[in-house]
């Protein structure tokens, strides 16, 4: 793939409503055909992303315990961590707090990072911002598939996609980027 800086890359995402089934059908297909302003259907779209990925979070912490094996290009072991992501929510679910703690082999956290992801200013048309990288999106994909894409090529900015697959108390993710993909299993314990 040929990238010129500033080329935009755009994701395939559908946002979509469903029809629910039985006695609400007639009822939801009423709203459907009604028309929504551009703006309605954006803050729609928005609330929809923002809820998906982050509307199950609590006020306690809900933390994700993970091993990260990154291969290199020429499909070896380039490196093994264990990683704990855990989010936080505020009373009203408008900032969430993301705290990454690295673990050695002897159970001891050697590096933590935290984050505050406001719903105000990070929930974009475009995806959810976090702070971390804020040339990437997190995008909801449905209730149980996450994606973490640069919409944009930047030179000196890693650039890649990192794809969220979740089923009950496990998560398992994929990093794609350049020059190495990352694979992780999480569980919530």
């Amino acid at each position: 793939m040929n990238l010129k800086p500033g080329s935009t890359v755009i994701p395939l995402l559908l946002l979509t409503e469903f029809i629910p089934i039985q006695s609400e059908k007639s009822e939801a297909k009423e709203r459907l055909l009604k028309p929504l302003s551009r703006k309605s259907k954006l803050m729609n779209n928005l609330d929809r992303n923002w809820n998906n990925l982050f509307g199950k979070y609590a006020t306690d912490e809900t933390a994700w315990y993970g091993l990260w094996t990154a291969y290199s290009s020429n499909q070896e072991v380039s490196q093994s961590k264990r990683v704990i992501r855990s989010f936080q929510s505020n009373l009203d679910n408008t900032i969430i707090t993301h705290t990454s703690r690295y673990i050695d082999a002897q159970d001891n956290v050697v590096d933590e990072k935290a984050w505050q992801i406001d719903r105000e200013t990070c929930n974009r048309p475009d995806g959810v911002v976090h702070p971390a990288m804020p040339w990437m999106r997190s995008l909801s994909l449905g209730a149980t598939a996450t994606a973490w894409i640069s919409p944009r090529f930047i030179p000196g900015k890693p650039f890649g996609v990192e794809l969220f697959f979740r089923e009950d108390d496990q998560r398992s993710c994929m990093e794609k980027t350049v020059n190495s993909i990352e694979l992780c299993i999480f569980e919530n314990i």
